[in-house]
């Protein structure tokens, strides 16, 4: 295996592993978080997982960078408000 290869190889488990590791932090995250910010959990997961399996990787990876940069901090304030009951 030459050293094209190996980068490629790199590149392609970076665009699968960012939204693998999104999608487990948007699982993770009670169900009153989601509600909440009034976003749907479920939306999320597909576009990510989805966006992964069919734009291999690079729709996934766009959706899971706006998920970390815009709704994670949403969440996080979510929880912050206390009350977590699932």
């Amino acid at each position: 295996m030459g050293p094209v290869a190996i980068v490629i190889i790199a590149i392609a488990l970076g665009l699968v592993s960012l939204p693998i590791a999104a999608i487990i932090d948007a699982l993770r995250r009670p169900a009153i978080q989601w509600t909440r910010v009034g976003l749907n959990r479920l939306t999320w997961v597909l576009l990510m997982s989805v966006g992964t399996v069919l734009g291999v990787g690079v729709l996934g990876v766009v959706a899971a960078i706006e998920y970390l940069i815009s709704v994670r901090p949403k969440l996080e304030m979510a929880a912050e408000m206390g009350g977590d009951l699932t």
